[in-house]
């Protein structure tokens, strides 16, 4: 087993550990907070669409940094009492602050880094690790663009592919993996939030064919097959 197999096992398995369980128990009681039981699926399904994205867009195989990234994109999930606890302010008509919302998740991306940074720091080089810092911090927010072309930034590890690319795609596997877990979400969410988010997570996938794979998706819910149906 190479190192990033390995980072992929430790990464999942904390979803299966006492500590991860006792965090969960200890939100239970919230219902906004339910979400915690899908994280392990979220992540391998983050992973698998990763995958698919990036035979789709790039020849060659998943770099290591990118399949370590895809599973722990969100791991401060798995560490309950590091989690960024900001809340979303609403503006006084009701809905939700945005810039509000895009510090939460820039807090959020750069918390997984660290905690990914520490927890790996024996297992995964250090210039693999770099790669992986970069991939998670700007999952949130794609690959950096200038006049719109995207910027090329060769990983560090390999010099072989463009870190803000890997970026991009791990933000369209992002967003794919949410809707293939719309079902759930619509369960725990008011329709308000539901369509705000779901609004979110299509409108920052501008591949065409990304977008046409979230509208074939499968859903046994009548409320997301809607909330799907009316997006872009």
């Amino acid at each position: 087993m190479d190192f990033a197999d390995k980072a992929v096992e430790i990464i999942l398995g904390r979803y299966d550990s006492l500590e991860y369980k006792a965090g969960i128990a200890s939100i239970a009681s919230d219902p906004q907070k339910i979400y915690g039981a899908t994280d392990k699926i979220h992540a391998q399904a983050v992973l698998d669409w990763t995958c698919k994205l990036w035979g789709h867009q790039v020849d060659g195989n998943v770099p290591k940094a990118l399949r370590i990234s895809a599973v722990g994109h969100d791991w401060e999930r798995a560490f309950e009492c590091e989690r960024d606890k900001l809340e979303i302010y609403p503006h006084e008509n009701g809905k939700p602050d945005l810039m509000w919302y895009a510090v939460h998740k820039s807090m959020h991306a750069h918390n997984s880094a660290r905690i990914l940074r520490r927890e790996l720091a024996d297992i995964v080089p250090n210039q693999f690790m770099i790669d992986v810092t970069y991939i998670v911090t700007h999952h949130e927010i794609g690959g950096a663009r200038c006049m719109g072309e995207m910027v090329n930034y060769p990983d560090f590890a390999t010099g072989k592919y463009n870190l803000n690319l890997a970026s991009e795609i791990l933000k369209q596997g992002d967003s794919l993996a949410f809707f293939n877990g719309l079902d759930t979400y619509v369960e725990w969410r008011n329709p308000a939030k539901v369509r705000q988010k779901a609004s979110f997570m299509f409108d920052r996938v501008k591949d065409p064919q990304v977008r046409q794979w979230i509208k074939e998706l499968d859903f046994e819910s009548e409320f997301s097959r809607e909330v799907v149906g009316s997006l872009g």
